[in-house]
């Protein structure tokens, strides 16, 4: 198989799992109990949610680990954040930095993936 067609397979994957659906998935796979802007039963419920077989693949495609090595981090990574990011303007831009503080060893596909669902979805 061509590299530009490994190439061209991995920016449509990307593509597929830039939607909203995906990161709110996530949100709610890391902190299901928290006060973000999404319930768990608009995530279940909604024509827009993500099938539970995709959201698999979502997290295999950018290997993240456990939702309890997740959850995990995010104790951690909310007083981080609330040390840091007080007042911030640049939230959005502050998060990536601490996502790679809490959790070094994940892929840097993963750790974008996070910072972007962390910062859009109020899950800090």
């Amino acid at each position: 198989i061509g590299l530009d067609f490994l190439g061209e397979v991995e920016t449509r994957v990307n593509a597929f799992f830039d939607a909203p659906e995906f990161l709110e998935a996530l949100a709610h796979h890391i902190a299901p109990n928290s006060n973000t802007n999404i319930r768990p039963e608009d995530n279940c419920n909604s024509n827009n949610s993500v099938d539970s077989v995709l959201f698999g693949c979502f997290l295999g495609f950018y290997e993240f680990p456990s939702s309890s090595v997740l959850q995990a981090g995010m104790e951690r990574l909310r007083k981080l954040a609330a040390a840091v990011l007080r007042g911030s303007t640049k939230r959005e831009a502050m998060v990536m930095p601490l996502v790679s503080m809490v959790w070094p060893e994940f892929p840097i596909a993963a750790k974008l993936k996070l910072a972007r669902c962390l910062a859009s979805t109020g899950a800090l």
